[in-house]
C-alpha cells in the first residue's frame, strides 16, 4: 500500500488526520510481520538443531543401553567374568613367529632305565616283517609309582662340660629340633618346607596341603602341625626378608602396587583401617616384596623404601602416593586404558582431548626405544618435544565434565609422566608389579585372607622368599631346610648372589616383625566373644566384680 506524503512547498490532495493515523497502524503492523517472521526462522533453527539433538541423546542412550546389559550379564556370568569385551578384528596368528628357536623339552642328562621294544612281526595281521630298522629313542620323564617318606633314626648323645657349666647334646646337621620324648617323632624339615610352599603359593587351607602331602607321599601330618611350623619358620626367615628389604632400597627402580587383603581378626579386634597387601618389585635384582599393612596411605611404602631411597619410584595414579619423597613415575598403561575409557564415551569435539593424550603418551613410549640408539642432544630434544606437546593440550580449552577430570590429574601428575625418558633401564609402565599382584589376589580368593595379624605376617615373608626365589631360578623348598636346621642366628637364604649370609638380628627393623595388635591404633577387644550373649565382647571381670551369668 502506497502512503502518500505530501512534499514542502508542494500542493496535493488533502490528507486528513485519520490518514496519518491509518499510516502509521500500517507500519507497526509491518514491523511486527517482519519482526515474527525472524523470529519463525530463528525457532525453525533452533527445533531443527533440537531434533539433531534428540537423535544424539536417542543414540547416545542406546549405546549406554547396551553397555548397561552388557555390564549386568558380566556381573553374572561365571566363567570368564573379566573376559575382553571387544576382540581385535586383525589378531595375531597364535604361536611363536616363524624361525624362532627350538621350544621342546630338554632330554634328561640322567637316564634311568633303557627299555628295548623289538617288533617281531606285523601288530596288525602278525604277518613276518623285511626291512626292519632302528627309531629314534623316545625319552618319558615320569614320577615313580610309590613315593615313601624317608625315616631317620638318630642317636643323640648328652653330656656335662665342665668349662660352660652346662648340659650339652650332640647334634646331627640335619636334625631341626631337639624335641624328645611325646614329642619324639618330629616331621622332617623339607616336608615342613614342602608344605609351607604350598601352603602360600596356592593358598589353599592347610587340611587340604596336608592331604596332598598324604596323597603323593603317604606322609600324615596334622594340620595344626603345619601352622606351628610355619610361625617357627617365619621368625628364621626374617634375617632374609630384611635383606631383601635393604636390596631394594638400593635399587634404581622400583615398582609399587596395592590390592585389598582379608584380617578377620582386624574386625575382632575393632582396629582401625583396612588391610592391603602392597607389592613392590625391582627389575634388577629380581626381587619382589610382599607387605600386609592397615592402611593405603603411602607412608606403607616410605616405610620398606625408607628415606634414603634414591632411586625412581614407578606407580599408577592413586593418590597415597603424592607426597612420597621420590622421584615418581606415573604407568603409562593406566593413563592409555583411561584414554580408551573416555574414547568409548565421548563424541565429535569432546573425543579430540583423549586422542590427543593417547598420541602423545605412544610417541613418549616409541621415543623410549631410540634410548641408547640416538646422540643425547637428540634424545633429549625428543623428549622436551612430548612434554611441550602435553603442556599445549592441557593448557588447551577443555569443557566436558570427564575429559576435566582427566586433565586435572594429568595436571597434577605432569612432571610424573615422562620420567622413563630420564632414567635408563625404567620401563612406561608397571606391568611387572602388576604381574606380582595377581598371585596374590588369585590366593586372596582361594584362601579368603588371613584369620589373624600374625598369620598375615606369616604370608607376607615366605611369600616374599618364595616368590623372589621363583624370579631367581630357585626351588625355596631346596633352600628352606638348610636354614631350619641351621643353629646359626641371623642366617640369610642365598635368594641372591650379593645378599649377606647373616645379619645381626639388633638390625631388623620393627614393623619387618609383622603386625601386633599393641601396634595398631584403634579400641581393642577380645577376639573371644560368649555366644550366650551375641556380638557382646566378653567381660574378663573376676572375683567379686565378676558379671553373673546369663539366665
Amino acid at each position: 500500500m502506497e502512503v502518500l506524503t505530501p512534499r514542502f512547498g508542494e500542493s496535493g490532495p488533502s490528507v486528513g488526520v485519520g490518514d496519518f493515523v491509518l499510516q502509521a497502524f500500517l507500519s507497526t503492523l509491518i514491523e511486527e510481520r517482519d519482526e515474527l517472521a525472524q523470529r519463525l526462522r530463528r525457532t525453525e533453527v533452533e527445533r531443527d538443531q533440537l531434533r539433531e539433538q534428540v537423535t544424539q541423546l536417542k543414540q547416545e542412550v542406546d549405546r549406554l543401553k547396551a553397555r548397561l546389559e552388557e555390564a549386568e550379564r558380566e556381573g553374572k556370568r561365571q566363567a570368564a567374568p573379566f573376559a575382553r569385551r571387544k576382540r581385535k578384528k586383525e589378531r595375531k596368528k597364535p604361536g611363536r613367529k616363524r624361525g624362532h628357536a627350538a621350544a621342546n623339552r630338554p632330554a634328561p642328562q640322567q637316564v634311568d632305565q633303557d627299555v628295548d621294544v623289538p617288533l617281531d612281526r606285523c601288530p596288525h595281521c602278525g604277518g613276518p616283517l623285511e626291512d626292519v630298522e632302528d627309531l629314534q629313542a623316545q625319552v618319558v620323564v615320569d614320577i615313580p609309582e610309590e613315593l615313601k617318606p624317608k625315616v631317620t633314626r638318630y642317636h643323640n648323645q648328652s653330656g656335662w662340660c665342665r668349662r660352660c657349666k652346662r648340659r650339652v647334646r650332640s647334634r646331627h646337621p640335619d636334625q631341626h629340633s631337639d624335641a624328645r620324648g611325646a614329642a619324639g617323632v618330629q616331621v622332617g624339615p623339607r616336608a615342613l618346607s614342602a608344605g609351607v610352599d604350598i601352603k602360600h603359593r596356592v593358598g589353599v587351607t592347610y587340611r587340604q596341603v596336608t592331604g596332598m602331602l598324604a596323597l603323593l607321599t603317604g606322609l600324615r601330618m596334622c594340620p595344626a602341625t603345619l601352622v606351628r611350623a610355619e610361625k617357627r619358620i617365619t621368625v628364621k626367615c626374617e634375617p632374609t626378608y630384611q635383606a631383601l628389604v635393604d636390596v631394594v632400597r638400593q635399587a634404581a627402580v622400583a615398582q609399587s602396587d596395592e590390592t585389598g587383603w582379608y584380617i578377620t581378626e582386624v574386625d575382632w579386634l575393632g582396629l582401625e583401617g583396612r588391610p592391603w597387601l602392597w607389592p613392590i618389585a625391582t627389575l634388577e635384582p629380581k626381587v619382589t616384596l610382599y607387605r600386609i599393612a592397615l592402611s593405603r596411605g603411602g607412608e606403607v611404602v616410605q616405610q620398606v623404601l625408607g628415606p634414603d631411597f634414591a632411586g625412581a619410584l614407578a606407580t599408577d595414579g592413586w593418590a597415597g602416593y603424592i607426597n612420597l619423597p621420590y622421584l615418581k613415575g606415573q604407568d603409562t598403561a593406566h593413563l592409555l586404558r583411561r584414554c580408551g575409557a573416555l574414547l568409548e564415551v565421548q563424541q565429535r569435539g569432546a573425543a579430540r582431548f583423549p586422542h590427543s593424550v593417547k598420541r602423545i603418551l605412544q610417541l613418549g613410549m616409541e621415543i623410549k626405544k631410540l634410548q641408547g640408539e640416538l646422540p643425547e642432544e637428540d634424545y633429549a630434544a625428543c623428549v622436551d618435544h612430548v612434554r611441550g606437546e602435553m603442556t599445549v593440550v592441557l593448557d588447551g580449552r577443555i569443557e566436558e565434565a570427564a575429559n576435566l577430570r582427566f586433565a586435572e590429574h594429568l595436571r597434577n601428575h605432569e612432571h610424573e609422566l615422562f620420567t622413563y625418558l630420564d632414567v635408563p633401564g625404567m620401563p612406561a609402565t608397571t606391568a611387572l608389579v602388576e604381574q606380582e599382584v595377581r598371585p596374590a589376589v588369585v590366593v586372596r580368593k582361594i584362601s579368603g585372607g588371613n584369620r589373624r595379624l600374625s598369620g598375615a605376617h606369616v604370608h607376607e615373608v615366605l611369600r616374599t622368599l618364595g616368590r623372589t626365589a621363583e624370579r631367581n631360578g630357585k626351588r625355596l623348598v631346596d633352600l628352606l631346610p638348610t636354614l631350619l636346621c641351621s643353629v646359626v642366628v641371623g642366617q640369610v637364604l642365598p635368594l641372591l648372589p650379593d645378599l649377606p649370609t647373616v645379619i645381626d638380628p639388633q638390625r631388623i627393623e620393627d614393623w619387618v616383625h609383622g603386625l601386633r595388635p599393641e601396634r595398631c591404633e584403634g579400641s581393642l577387644r577380645s577376639p573371644r566373644q560368649d555366644l550366650r550373649r551375641g556380638s557382646r565382647p566378653a567381660d574378663h571381670r573376676h572375683g567379686r566384680d565378676a558379671r553373673p551369668p546369663p539366665n
